[in-house]
């Protein structure tokens, strides 16, 4: 009691003992589920294992002082980690950290480090056939809408293209064309957004003849586009009841255009 009556006194800076037990009593524990998936990648994959427990201790937070809570501290981590959780495949890993059940606000990093494994593993994408809630139906139109404007400026940069760089711009049209139709086709034909309206384009264009200049624009849509798709994932993954095979699908198309950015 009087070890509890300073802490209330004096506050957590103070009385480090008697807020050590405090800690240990009611203090945060580590995120069981992000401990999981850290544990559970840190052979095949240790750079995203190394970013979870980051998350983890950055979730535990800290006192005043600057120091995390004893029940959350680094060897509180460790000796989590150190429990039995098994080991995930590469191939298993994205699926795992899109599908978890994990905080809120640890989705975008999830994320972000499912598509940085399917870069890594080369995953095709799985084309999803769930059907989707009216939420859901929402991020694929704004989604549908931008790659309108991807390809539009992409055809456009295509014509200022030098002979050796329209085999690479076809290739990046084809991939949005085919991920466009597949869009399309989730919504009902009537709620499709329609081509015609986007013959301008928020993105840049060429702005001069040079190959430099048209590589500067195609890079430039690529790396929007996979911003893009990299937020309709996380929009995806941080909603309620989620279709499971739309999210991975968009983080595997947010993989085929170039490496996540942090949100």
């Amino acid at each position: 009691m009087l070890a509890l009556g300073c802490a209330t006194a004096t506050g957590l800076t103070g009385c480090a003992q008697a807020s050590d037990l405090l800690d240990q009593l009611v203090g945060p524990r580590p995120d069981a589920t992000l401990v999981e998936l850290a544990a559970q990648t840190a052979e095949v994959a240790p750079e995203a294992s190394a970013k979870l427990v980051e998350e983890i201790s950055r979730l535990c937070g800290t006192h005043d002082t600057g120091h995390p809570p004893a029940s959350c501290d680094g060897e509180a981590i460790n000796r989590a980690l150190a429990q039995d959780h098994g080991q995930l495949t590469p191939a298993e890993i994205p699926h795992a950290l899109l599908t978890a059940p994990t905080p809120q606000e640890s989705r975008a990093l999830l994320t972000a480090l499912a598509i940085d494994s399917l870069r890594t593993t080369q995953q095709p994408p799985q084309q999803p056939n769930q059907p989707l809630g009216e939420e859901h139906a929402g991020i694929i139109r704004t989604l549908a809408q931008w790659e309108h404007q991807a390809i539009w400026a992409l055809d456009v940069t295509r014509a200022f293209a030098d002979p050796s760089q329209e085999a690479d711009i076809d290739a990046q049209l084809q991939q949005h064309e085919s991920a466009l139709a597949v869009l399309q086709a989730a919504l009902p034909p009537n709620d499709a957004p329609s081509a015609a309206a986007y013959t301008d384009s928020s993105l840049s264009l060429p702005r001069g003849t040079q190959p430099a200049d048209t590589a500067a624009t195609a890079e430039q849509i690529r790396s929007s586009s996979t911003l893009a798709w990299q937020r309709a994932a996380v929009d995806f993954a941080s909603s309620a009841d989620a279709p499971a095979d739309w999210t991975l699908w968009l983080s595997s198309q947010a993989a085929l255009l170039g490496a996540p950015t942090p949100l």
